[in-house]
């Protein structure tokens, strides 16, 4: 195969990037395709690279994303090193960034402990020092609960609850951190796939990924990850119950789209999420699957 990066039309690279461009070794080889992408990995002598190729279907601002990695990168944040961005030769958009590892398959408490520490530092994150980079600022009612209004028993408890916890969007939030958006190799973990990140609510960030843990690690991982967040960030209990609610609310809306993963147990997880939220307990909803 010839140098599959030479045919991409590159809108800005590094200076890496452009000593690949001139390697006549490159080998790829293709990684498990997701919703919106294929991810291609290539080898290069001792690089081993990730090219990510979003479908026609899937607008992403590559752009903003190639240059939110370089100002994390940058600031230490566990990125991958981003080398370039553009579009191949059918048009589709492209991203090249070093490789990684692979998803977890082993988990511990050191591990768990460092994720949550790790989150806690993309809040703490100042982005825009500099001006180096305009984060996005949506509505987070139509950002996170798309087409929510096709289910009234969702969308009521949400606009009853969106008054009391007075959204801050004043942070970076990646939009979806759990363990499938985290790789490692060589004991260090790299966050990848920034799609959804913007100005957001650290507090909701943080409820989202803690309810991803309860409903499908182990619950010891689930309270030590809570735990060892707090300690970086400390959020009141009565308002985390707040935003656990606004995260169950939407999981269940991912769950009736067919979005959520499918695992063992979930009602049972889920109405023990419920049992131990007086919150969630008095909004009076049916929380069945």
């Amino acid at each position: 195969m010839g140098n599959l990066l030479q045919d991409i039309d590159w809108k800005d690279k590094t200076r890496d990037c452009d000593r690949l461009l001139e390697s006549s070794l490159l080998k790829t080889e293709p990684i498990a395709p997701g919703f919106e992408a294929e991810v291609v990995r290539v080898h290069s002598g001792q690089d081993s690279l990730v090219l990510k190729i979003w479908n026609r279907q899937s607008r992403p601002d590559v752009g903003f994303q190639y240059r939110l990695l370089s100002v994390l990168y940058e600031q230490g944040i566990a990125v991958s090193r981003p080398l370039g961005w553009g579009k191949d030769a059918e048009g589709h958009f492209v991203l090249l960034t070093s490789y990684d590892g692979e998803p977890l398959m082993q988990l511990d408490d050191s591990v768990i402990a460092g994720l949550a520490v790790q989150l806690a530092r993309i809040h703490e994150t100042d982005v825009i020092e500099g001006g180096k980079i305009e984060l996005p600022l949506y509505s987070f009612k139509g950002y996170f609960y798309p087409q929510i209004e096709q289910f009234p028993d969702l969308e009521e408890p949400l606009n009853q609850l969106l008054p009391l916890v007075s959204l801050q969007q004043t942070a970076v939030i990646h939009g979806d951190y759990h363990l499938g958006n985290i790789v490692g190799q060589a004991g260090r973990h790299t966050i990848i796939d920034w799609t959804n990140a913007q100005w957001g609510d650290a507090r909701y960030d943080f409820a989202w990924s803690h309810l991803l843990m309860e409903l499908y690690v182990p619950q010891p991982y689930a309270s030590l990850f809570e735990t060892a967040y707090l300690l970086e960030h400390p959020i009141g209990l009565e308002v985390r119950q707040q935003f656990q609610a606004l995260a169950c609310i939407r999981w269940l809306l991912l769950y009736r789209h067919g979005h959520t993963p499918k695992a063992d147990q979930l009602q049972q997880l889920l109405d023990q999420v419920v049992q131990r939220n007086p919150v969630l307990a008095s909004l009076g909803m049916p929380w069945t699957l």
